[in-house]
């Protein structure tokens, strides 16, 4: 119920103090104790600051409501932050922001920020005359609680070591179906279960004696903070146990630490944190989210009438919730904390900015416990609000949660904000109550631990894979992967917890926003003024708008900590005059986008809108920027940066093999990236009938020819990232493979040992590690060379004896030095060929053995080497005998005396011949086959007259195999445009200006050397609307730095750069360069500098630029043109110092000279430069003197950038560009 102060209150079974309960329900036989109602006491912020204020005006408001509590109160508790000496986490801290602090480094870290504060601390009590019972001193953290009245805080608001002031404000309290609801379930049959994880429960305390939590309690680590700066209120600390130490080792009064030390459950009162403690971790009859996690319990409550109505309230003060985080921090030197949690909320926020001022000491706690990797989850609050979330859950780096129910429908009593961290089951859920019974509760606080848990069980998998990982990461893990919910405003997920876990892996997701009030460092004005818009539909409560309409940028520049893929989104609210064609602009590692957004549409405000997904570099290279040049007033909130999605790669590895006129299909996998995915052959061919798909990866189709063929595939994302894999598709012609064999099972039944020689007999053919072997040395007949029956030992192939035209190939080696070789066309002992290889006597033999008769038919004295393999093949084509050794063809003999027979394996004398992977292909006699024209492709499809394209013709010759054996010919419409070649498989289509778009055809030849196939493709080229003689650039820089040009730092040496534009001249006054530096280093091309950067003359083609330059410095400046990105352009560059003037290219990241002389420039002089591009022709003019003239065609079309290395005096002006 909600009494007349706005408050919600709550009640304990038994317990005489305000309305009864409510939402309980019995589980089992028994009847369950009520025990808490399910929405907790909170009350409403009315005094919310606009936040258009400045900080400072803000920290005088806050100041000036202290002042007036002092007037109705007389001394009231406030917390006082110190300044100390030495290293300390920031305030400024966003939760984007924030370093993990290394789990070997923690301890000293520890021990060294307890020295300092304990220090601040001793210092400011003696400067104030305070004792042990006045002040309230912290561990690690330098705060001190006291009470304090007008006078007092005007005292120390003058002091140079008080940083800041706060109230010490008062908060209120605010399993079996929301497993399987979050995943958790299939997580833990997946043994993510959180074991060896710990999370902390800041609540009413816990039965530890309860069945789900008995096993699960840390019991020696459990604390308890209650009423240490209000003597009025009614502490729950067991005076029987140890107190509690702050940094100077003094003892904190309503204080224990140690077994038993947060178990306040006489009438219910720990009722409260029992049930958050089960939902987080439970193990029993219901389980909790990480079952194996062990919990620590802090009690940070007490008992105080607190608005003196007469009821008792439950109230946790911000003293002892600071102390119950520090105990935290001190317990993460040994235990492994996943998370914090806090089911507490206090007055309502729309404002983060001011959430984290009037809040900053506790602020300051979760901090550090986030710079050790600890998340500190809190619930967002029961006010059924969408204009805020309580304190503290409204500070920036907590993790704040709102509740779901089962059914992902936002619960009636939730507060929700764009701020807002997530979403989790918190309707009806059941959970342990003090006494070993189970109830039913219902609020934000039951929300709040599922998520606490969820960050143990994703903790518990990166120790697994021993990867370092951060608070954010964890929420981008669950941000990233959770589910959509009803009925809210804004886009917060609900978590998934088995979905998040997947992503847990070396390369962890990553969420970064950029918030108009949080980040105001990351932002830039760079044009116009902007006025802040207090609104419940921003981010983060607050937006910039433009003041006057079509005069503003905004820029937002993340520091992005890993390379990769990043989604990007903005949000805003919905006011009068917004513009509804903003240009956003990012820059990305390919380049700049650009694009237009409407935001003027009431359905998008408060909600995230994608703007797409970019590869980044690390740094601060990147930045989105928002222009109302074409009307109405920017709006700039948040944008957000999510890094998840893996580089693209081709997941699979091999295809299959397939059969000549059997169906093939094989489907290629990539993963990662940006779908859509386009799929190409980048070299090489498939086999003769298969094709593949574009779009989807699939290689199918009717092979045609027994071939094995090797090819790679290239696939590019909807980025224009490719990546690109070698596979083979080995295709066989049952009709025609006769045999195959790699011994893998031994020597098979068909095969039959015939030893011929009597000398060390018998033979000794065995199989090893599927390599036939004969370790024998059998031998018979003469041994000097000139002998030809060498009768040794031969395995032969039974069925074989009707084979005529046929291919044998096999692998064959020797660690000995006598023969061996192979026996074909094998009718019977008495009728043969037979090739034969010996190194002792110094040949390589081709005999015939016809009715007992050898006969010698061709002989060299090649020896082989001992242990190398060699690659044997024998082709026998009706007279014609050739014998091929690794491909070379070293006998060729015409002979038709015996016309069929099978093959064998010969050894002689020969007691380490090997033998492996046989194979015998019938040839047939066919006429020659027309090539098959499979596809003509053009990328891309369709372009403008200022781009080119790449045709691409795939065909095949039935007969010997793919593309290398073929010839083609293209064939384009007179005054369509040039190819730079048309004999080529794959050239490059550069065409003609058009007034229209236009359609082409182009046809193209294949020729096999006897017949020919033609083809055709459709092209369209599309008008650009660019003109000869048109202008596309003009700046004279009479009214500062204009807007559209980047500025790009490359090189690293007294960096950054300084450009400026005053006076109407642009100018570069910084040493900026990279690489050597001296006057030998003249020969180096690179020369990485600094330039800026013109963004829109990316499709230019054919232009020239003009324009004037002088240095009064005397190293190197000059003009990028057809600029593609840092990889790709041309650079005209002059360089007094080492005598030089350049022109170079860069062709994917690749420097090449392409012009140079040693005329110096006169320092102070301005000179007229003038640069041509048209076609493959450059021209480079000065003061209309030609000095180079050169032709190249690497780079088609790009913007132009002024360059600058190493030089204080680089002078620029008058920059025209015209289309050609």
């Amino acid at each position: 119920m909600i009494d007349s102060n706005h408050k919600i209150i709550f009640a304990w079974a038994n317990q005489a103090t305000r309305r009864g309960p409510m939402n309980v329900q019995s589980t089992g036989a028994n009847l369950l104790r009520p025990f808490l109602i399910g929405i907790m006491a909170l009350s409403y912020l009315a005094h919310a600051a606009s936040p258009d204020q400045t900080s400072d005006a803000r920290a005088q408001d806050q100041f000036d409501d202290l002042i007036a509590l002092t007037q109705q109160q007389g001394r009231i508790p406030v917390i006082v932050q110190l300044a100390v000496e030495g290293p300390m986490p920031s305030a400024a801290m966003s939760a984007t922001t924030f370093p993990t602090q290394a789990p070997e480094h923690r301890a000293a870290m520890l021990e060294q920020r307890q020295r300092n504060t304990a220090q601040a601390q001793s210092q400011f009590a003696a400067r104030i005359g305070a004792t042990s019972s006045d002040l309230k001193r912290f561990r690690y953290l330098p705060l001190a609680a006291m009470t304090a009245d007008r006078q007092q805080l005007e005292e120390l608001r003058k002091m140079p070591a008080v940083v800041g002031i706060q109230q010490d404000h008062a908060h209120f309290i605010n399993l079996d179906s929301s497993l399987p609801v979050v995943g958790a379930n299939n997580a833990h049959a997946l043994g993510w279960d959180g074991l060896d994880q710990v999370v902390a429960i800041l609540d009413t305390g816990v039965d530890s004696s309860h069945p789900m939590l008995a096993n699960t309690i840390i019991a020696d680590a459990a604390a308890c903070f209650s009423g240490t700066n209000n003597p009025e209120a009614t502490s729950f600390c067991n005076t029987a146990i140890a107190a509690c130490t702050d940094a100077d080792g003094e003892t904190i009064d309503r204080s224990a630490c140690g077994v038993g030390a947060a178990e306040p459950c006489s009438n219910g009162r720990c009722g409260h944190g029992t049930h958050v403690a089960g939902i987080a971790a439970g193990n029993g009859t219901f389980t909790g989210v990480a079952p194996a996690a062990g919990i620590i319990p802090i009690q940070i409550f007490v008992e105080h009438d607190y608005d003196g109505d007469g009821y008792i309230d439950l109230v946790a003060y911000d003293s002892d919730i600071i102390l119950g985080l520090e105990h935290v921090l001190a317990l993460s030197k040994h235990l492994d904390i996943a998370a914090t949690n806090l089911s507490i909320g206090g007055d309502l926020f729309f404002s983060t900015a001011h959430c984290d001022s009037v809040n900053s000491a506790v602020k300051y706690a979760i901090d550090q416990l986030r710079e050790v990797g600890i998340a500190t989850v809190i619930s967002a609050g029961n006010n059924n609000s969408s204009n805020g979330i309580t304190a503290p859950g409204c500070i920036s780096t907590s993790v704040s949660v709102g509740s779901t129910t089962d059914y992902d429908e936002l619960s009636w009593f939730s507060n929700e904000s764009p701020a807002l961290t997530l979403h989790a089951p918190g309707s009806d859920i059941i959970s342990a109550i003090p006494g070993g019974d189970f109830g039913s509760a219902s609020g934000t606080s039951m929300a709040a631990p599922h998520v606490t848990g969820a960050m143990a069980l994703l903790k518990q998998k990166a120790a697994a894979l021993e990867v370092e990982i951060e608070v954010n990461h964890l929420v981008s893990a669950l941000q990233q992967t959770g589910a959509e919910i009803s009925y809210g405003l804004f886009q917060v997920p609900r978590i998934q917890v088995d979905a998040a876990l997947d992503e847990i892996d070396q390369t962890p997701p990553l969420t970064i926003i950029l918030d108009n009030e949080l980040n105001r460092d990351s932002m830039d004005v760079l044009s116009g003024s902007l006025s802040e818009v207090a609104t419940v539909f921003a981010y983060g409560g607050a937006a910039d708008q433009g003041i006057e309409p079509a005069q503003n940028i905004v820029r937002f520049t993340p520091d992005v900590p890993t390379a990769g893929i990043y989604r990007v989104s903005a949000i805003w609210p919905v006011q009068i005059e917004n513009g509804s064609a903003i240009r956003v602009s990012i820059a990305h590692e390919q380049g700049v986008d650009v694009q237009y957004i409407d935001q003027t549409d009431e359905d998008g405000a408060g909600l995230w809108h994608e703007l797409g997904s970019y590869q980044f570099a690390a740094g601060t290279q990147a930045y989105v920027e928002f222009s109302d040049e074409l009307g109405g007033h920017v709006i700039a909130d948040a944008v957000r940066f999510e890094h998840g999605a893996a580089p693209i790669q081709i997941a699979t590895s091999t295809l299959p093999g397939g059969n000549v006129g059997t169906a093939y299909n094989a489907q290629l996998q990539a993963t990662g990236g940006v779908p859509p995915y386009s799929w190409s052959i980048l070299s090489g061919s498939l086999p003769a009938g298969l094709a593949l798909q574009n779009s989807s990866g699939e290689v199918s189709g009717m092979p045609t020819v027994a071939t094995e063929q090797t090819f790679t595939v290239s696939v590019i994302d909807n980025l224009g990232i490719a990546v690109s894999r070698a596979f083979s598709i080995r295709i066989i012609d049952d009709t025609r493979l006769l045999l195959e064999e790699d011994f893998a099972n031994g020597i098979p039944a068909d095969w039959t040992i015939i030893d011929q020689g009597a000398m060390d007999a018998p033979s000794a053919w065995t199989v090893n590690d599927g390599v036939l072997s004969q370790s024998s040395n059998i031998y018979g007949g003469v041994v000097n060379a000139s002998s030809l029956p060498k009768p040794g030992t031969y395995l032969r192939y039974d069925a074989g004896t009707v084979w005529s035209d046929y291919t044998l190939s096999l692998a064959l080696r020797s660690d000995d030095d006598d023969a061996l070789g192979v026996m074909f066309r094998l009718a019977d002992n008495n009728h043969y060929y037979r090739f034969s290889w010996d190194r002792q006597r110094g040949y390589r033999r081709l005999v015939k053995n016809v009715g007992g008769k050898f006969t010698l038919l061709a002989q060299d004295s090649a020896q082989y080497t001992q242990g190398q393999t060699y690659q044997l093949e024998i082709r026998a084509q009706r007279d014609l005998i050739e014998v091929r050794i690794d491909g070379v063809l070293i006998f060729s003999v015409h002979d038709n005396s015996i016309a069929q027979g099978s093959i064998a394996l010969y050894s002689w004398g020969n007691e380490a011949t090997f033998v492996d992977d046989i194979r015998v292909v019938r040839i047939f006699e066919t006429a020659n086959n027309v090539p098959i024209l499979a596809n003509l492709t053009a990328t891309p499809a369709i372009i403008s007259d200022r781009e080119t394209t790449r045709l691409s013709v795939y065909a095949i010759d039935p007969d010997y195999g793919p593309n290398p054996d073929l010839t083609y010919q293209w064939t384009i419409p007179p005054d369509s445009g040039t190819l730079d070649d048309p004999f080529s498989a794959t050239p490059i289509f550069t065409p003609t200006d058009v007034s229209s778009n236009t359609d082409y055809q182009f046809e193209v030849e294949v020729y096999d050397g006897e017949s020919v196939i033609s083809g055709s493709m459709d092209m369209t080229i599309i008008d650009a609307g660019i003109t000869s003689g048109q202008l596309l650039l003009q700046e004279h820089f009479d009214t500062g730095m204009p807007a559209g040009w980047s500025i790009v730092d490359e090189g690293t040496q007294d960096a950054p750069s300084s450009w400026t534009a005053n006076a109407g001249l642009l100018q570069q006054l910084s040493n900026l360069y990279g690489g050597l530096a001296g006057t030998s280093a003249g020969f180096q091309l690179p020369k990485p500098g600094t330039y800026l950067y013109y963004e829109a003359g990316t499709a230019w083609r054919h232009y020239t630029t003009h324009l004037s330059l002088r240095s009064d410095d005397d190293d190197a400046l000059g003009l990028m043109f057809r600029m593609v990105d840092a990889n790709n352009y041309y650079r005209f560059s002059w360089d007094k110092q080492r005598g030089y003037r350049r022109l170079v290219k860069k062709v994917g990241g690749t420097f090449s000279l392409l012009a140079q002389d040693e005329v110096v420039y006169e320092t102070g002089r301005t000179y007229q430069l003038d640069v041509l591009a048209q076609n493959d022709l450059i021209e480079v003019r000065i003061d209309g003197e030609v000095v180079f003239s050169v032709q190249d065609a690497s780079l088609a079309h790009g913007s132009i950038a002024t360059y600058s290395w190493g030089n204080v005096g680089a002078v620029f002006d008058d920059i025209i560009v015209e289309a050609m």
